[in-house]
């Protein structure tokens, strides 16, 4: 089976890796990857936080990471800020944002796809199955979806207190996130309407983990932003089982915890 994904962010790369461990040929196209929302992930799953019959994608999901060697831990070092002492708390999960990610075949802006065709600015190409998932960089091939920014900040010589996932209570919902992988701090991420308020949230961020010393201060970080999409009080575009031609999207944060699953089950309804 021929199977072309549009988009290399987490949807996309799932697709690909998946597709091709069952067997299929498998072309990405994406003219812009260092965009994808996913690259500017903490990429952490709080498996609670879901609806129960969820519960099962997320374990799907995760191993998958597993199986791509990008899992990382399923506990963080939690606090309080009522309560400074840090607990070790399980379901807690870290993926590595960035190793799962592929790098696209075909650097081309897709223009048009219907009906298992992909149509670039000067190519047209036939598949079996076609996947869009684009995110909010497609264009008019994007699902559509509201426009949130996300931020986050990224260090190569901050020292983190409890590593590799720490967690911090800021006020209620509202946590404050720290992981530590391949020699690499990610803090944040925040999430705005606006890349200049997500960026003004995650500085923020930044100052509460200094003064409660999760991190020491007077570490170099590098801001990186995206934009990840929603659809406000609905639910995620998953791919339609038994279509050929589908999308995913709208998965906003929660992209690292469906995607995977989602798109196997999509797969697989093919063969």
């Amino acid at each position: 089976m021929k199977l072309g994904v549009i988009g290399s962010g987490i949807a996309g790369s799932s697709a690909a890796r998946i597709g091709r461990q069952l067997g299929m040929d498998v072309t990405v196209f994406d003219h812009a990857p260092g965009k994808a929302a996913s690259r500017c992930a903490l990429a952490t799953i709080r498996p609670q936080w879901f609806k129960e019959d969820l519960q099962g994608t997320i374990q799907q999901s995760w191993r998958w990471y597993e199986t791509w060697g990008s899992a990382i831990t399923q506990h963080a070092y939690v606090s309080h800020w009522r309560n400074s002492n840090v607990k070790l708390q399980k379901d807690w999960w870290l993926v590595d944002p960035e190793a799962s990610l592929v790098t696209p075949d075909i650097s081309e802006q897709v223009r048009f796809v219907n009906d298992n065709i992909i149509v670039t600015q000067d190519d047209q190409y036939e598949f079996d199955a076609v996947l869009n998932a684009t995110g909010a960089y497609g264009g008019n091939l994007s699902v559509p979806h509201e426009d949130l920014w996300g931020a986050t900040l990224i260090s190569t010589n901050a020292v983190l207190d409890h590593k590799p996932l720490r967690i911090h209570h800021i006020r209620p919902y509202h946590t404050l996130t720290i992981a530590e992988n391949r020699g690499e701090t990610r803090l944040g991420s925040s999430i705005a309407k606006t890349e200049a308020d997500a960026i003004r949230s995650v500085e923020e961020m930044l100052q509460v983990a200094e003064t409660a010393k999760l991190v020491l201060p007077g570490a170099s970080w590098q801001v990186v932003t995206g934009i990840r999409s929603r659809v406000k009080g609905n639910e995620p575009t998953l791919p339609k089982l038994g279509e050929t031609t589908t999308s995913i999207g709208n998965l906003a944060r929660s992209g690292y915890a469906i995607a995977p699953a989602a798109i196997e089950n999509w797969l697989k309804s093919l063969l």
